[in-house]
């Protein structure tokens, strides 16, 4: 039997000054040139008279922190439509509506494109002041009321109040609302309704979720701002911290995604996403379409009429392919400050950037922050700070003694991690029906926002999650959430690995591992339980590490869901290449399993 005991309290209390920060302020390029391909596999069942999709175009946009560039938009389809028809609705959008009669049963549409994008890390020079007064008539639409963006419901209009009162600027006003739904919302792939108030109310959804709340609140506060659809792409970039040379990287998915952006009088419309950055988006992002709520804007409809009521729907696949002929990534932070509680990475306001310190290396006593059920409006401008002290050696909290661990009953069955992933629908079918026509006949679905939120972890890098134990534990397995994608030899297996200054480098204990060729192919991803159970693992009460690791052709990906959903910032980790630190921060939680029993 084996027994890993945590012994150094010392490190629960001692972290370095960096490691409680929560906005990162960022300076330096990205810019990229992406070549875009996005093709429609569509299967339509018989007794179709007529099928329309409407395909949304992307144009060129520009604002003080992030440039876009479209320089070729073509769209192609296997059967030409009988009509194609350019629309432009009225919050500037333009599609393309192509409609066939008659149609054949399979349509293949490919949109290629070509953009060229830039983020601006100058300072934002905004001097806009709080309550806005003389907001432009073509502007007062994006302070309006709609579907999914309930901006007068009473619950809204409270919320936005407190979280606003006391603000003079109009930054100050909507960095309090985004650190607010950044610290209030967890991301979870498929909620039931995508509005304000149910996000309000459960504090989860997905990337719409967390953009209708944020432009309700703001709303409600009188500071107009819309909702952003478009695509997004897996090319991870990085920040470069200049105070300890630590990384931490910034993951997307492919796929749709939907974030917002807030009117500045004097200097236009700025992006922000609730999920990730404040005052700018990366170059991963492909703007597509604006709207009062997500529900407005119109890509990824498919309509069609039956000759007869039916019970059928067409079928469609989307696969989004991007390539990038350039990517210069070179961003810095040195400097932060402690709000929210979850991370944000942004571009300051030119006004207050200096009275920002660069915050000094050494250990600081750090005190656990509750989470109230509404927190007050946290500060804009931080003060400076106190010289910095020598660490001092807490006292330790009141806690049970436990004694001889191997002497206790297990007896009481437990299971814990970050569950909530797509274990049985097969993500890749990126379609979901929606009924939204009023006949029986007439039917129409829209695209889902579903996305594969997934790390490929059998290459170089290393990937690692922790977790916290607050009882003795016998462990009898620890499952990942995983897809194969190839692989005839090798193993897989992980190790439990002991904290040690927020890193796995403690001791550690090795799972049975299991043989590539003896995991079968599979839709979607699916728990891969690693078995400790013969060891007869216990663990002490005490914060301990997930390694994936890996012999042979395995190829795997790990699925992991956007921000801290399970535990706290920075509990997942990755080393390049093999031998060097544990110095990079992840910004998202992998899916992972413990199953177990505990100590009566």
């Amino acid at each position: 039997m084996k027994i890993i005991i945590k012994l150094t309290l010392l490190i629960l209390f001692l972290i370095p000054a960096i490691s409680g920060a929560n906005t990162f302020y960022l300076d330096g390029e990205i810019f990229s040139n992406i070549n875009m391909e996005i093709a429609k596999e569509i299967k339509i069942p018989q007794g179709v008279k007529s099928f329309s999709v409407y395909i949304g175009q992307i144009q060129s946009f520009s604002s003080p922190t992030f440039n876009q560039q479209i320089l070729s938009f073509n769209t192609k389809y296997s059967t030409t439509p009988s009509n194609i028809e350019d629309k432009i609705d009225e919050n500037g959008n333009k599609y393309l509506i192509a409609r066939w009669e008659n149609p054949p049963s399979e349509l293949n549409i490919n949109t290629a494109f070509k953009v060229k994008s830039k983020v601006a890390f100058s300072d934002l020079k905004s001097k806009s002041s709080f309550p806005l007064s003389n907001i432009s008539p073509d502007i007062k639409k994006y302070l309006s009321d709609s579907p999914y963006a309930q901006k007068n419901d009473p619950a809204i209009v409270s919320l936005s109040k407190k979280l606003t009162e006391g603000a003079k600027t109009q930054y100050e006003a909507v960095t309090n609302v985004l650190n607010w739904v950044v610290d209030n919302m967890k991301y979870t792939l498929e909620p039931p309704q995508y509005d304000a108030l149910y996000s309000l109310k459960t504090g989860t959804g997905n990337c719409q979720n967390f953009s209708n709340l944020s432009v309700s609140l703001l709303r409600a506060a009188g500071i107009p701002s819309r909702v952003v659809i478009g695509f997004t792409v897996k090319n991870n970039w990085r920040v470069k911290h200049t105070n300890d040379g630590s990384t931490r990287t910034l993951s997307l998915a492919d796929g749709r995604h939907a974030w917002f952006e807030v009117y500045y009088p004097d200097v236009g419309w700025v992006e922000y996403d609730a999920q990730q950055t404040l005052t700018f988006v990366s170059t991963r992002y492909i703007r597509q379409g604006v709207g009062v709520d997500s529900k407005e804007v119109s890509d990824g409809i498919y309509k069609w009429s039956w000759l007869q009521k039916s019970n059928e729907s067409p079928s469609v696949k989307e696969a989004i392919n991007a390539t990038f002929e350039d990517d210069k990534n070179e961003v810095q932070s040195g400097k932060f400050v402690s709000n929210p509680r979850n991370h944000l990475f942004g571009i300051l306001l030119a006004a207050v950037k200096e009275e920002i310190p660069v915050p000094p290396l050494k250990k600081e006593e750090v005190q656990p922050i509750p989470k109230p059920e509404i927190p007050p409006p946290p500060l804009i401008k931080p003060e400076l700070p106190p010289p910095p002290r020598e660490p001092v050696e807490p006292t330790p909290p009141e806690k049970k003694e436990w004694g001889d661990l191997t002497k206790l009953k297990y007896t009481k069955s437990a299971e814990f991690g970050n569950l909530n992933f797509p274990e049985v629908i097969d993500i890749f079918a990126e379609y979901k029906k929606k009924e939204m026509a009023a006949t029986a006949t007439d039917v129409s679905m829209s695209s889902s926002f579903v996305v594969e939120s997934a790390e490929y972890v059998t290459d170089k890098e290393v990937f690692a999650q922790s977790f916290e134990l607050k009882t003795p534990m016998m462990v009898k397995d620890i499952s990942l959430a995983m897809h194969k994608f190839g692989g005839t030899h090798g193993n897989l297996w992980v190790e439990i690995v002991e904290d040690k200054n927020d890193s796995p480098i403690g001791d550690k204990i090795e799972s049975e591992r299991i043989p590539i060729n003896n995991i079968r192919y599979f839709n979607g991803y699916k728990w891969i339980p690693f078995s400790l159970e013969r060891q007869k693992i216990i663990l002490s009460p005490a914060r301990y590490w997930v390694v994936l690791r890996y012999s042979g052709d395995a190829i795997f990906n790990w699925f992991y869901i956007y921000g801290n959903p399970y535990g706290i910032p920075d509990d997942t980790k990755s080393m390049m290449p093999e031998g060097s630190e544990w110095n990079n921060i992840l910004s998202y939680d992998f899916n992972f399993r413990v199953r177990g029993t505990e100590s009566e």
